[in-house]
């Protein structure tokens, strides 16, 4: 029998430069001391308003430069064949306890999560979560084994890491349980068109 995969779903990941890391770290934390932020799918924690290339401040531009390569290379990869545009972006701080519940990236083409600061620990797992009946027929009568069968797949968040992912595929973030109460987790999320 000849094996035919019909609907694939990759995510990638990889590590990116980060030249101005601390720099960068120290600008997200004052953002969080005196900007109120947005309440989407976070659970505590601080998500900042969403920034564009436009409104952009001028110290993510290395980053975003880093990313854009990443994301043209993925574009080929899964056979786009134009460049990536950023539509948005924006920033997490989740401390002990806060996570993300699940959610997707609607008008995007490609999600992207790039961690600046990933406390020691169980830090929360990016999971993604298949978003079809099948899983929960398998689950019903077998433990999932490989890709054919998983129902849910995760992530586990490193400093410096980027993970690219279809937009539609469902995710959440799992809470940081690490034992500092102040230690966070800081991340960038991207939506590129």
């Amino acid at each position: 029998m000849q094996q035919v995969n019909i609907f694939t779903t990759s995510i990638f990941t990889g590590y990116v430069s980060i030249v101005n890391k601390s720099k960068l770290i120290e600008y997200v934390l004052q953002e969080e001391s005196h900007a109120s932020g947005e309440q989407l799918s976070n659970h505590g924690g601080w998500q900042s308003s969403s920034m564009s290339q436009q409104n952009c401040p001028v110290i993510f531009n290395d980053l975003i430069s880093e990313v854009y390569k990443n994301v043209e290379e993925y574009y080929q990869t899964i056979g786009v064949n134009r460049s990536p545009e950023l539509g948005n972006f924006w920033i997490n701080v989740n401390r002990k306890h806060n996570y993300n519940s699940e959610h997707l990236h609607p008008h995007s083409l490609a999600s992207v999560c790039v961690y600046l600061k990933v406390p020691k620990g169980n830090a929360g797992s990016l999971k993604f979560i298949r978003d079809d009946v099948f899983h929960s027929i398998w689950d019903m009568h077998h433990t999932p084994s490989n890709t054919e069968t998983y129902s849910t797949y995760a992530v586990a968040p490193e400093e410096q890491q980027i993970v690219i992912f279809p937009a539609y595929v469902r995710h959440m973030v799992m809470p940081n349980l690490t034992n500092d109460q102040d230690d966070a987790r800081i991340s960038l999320a991207f939506n590129f068109i």
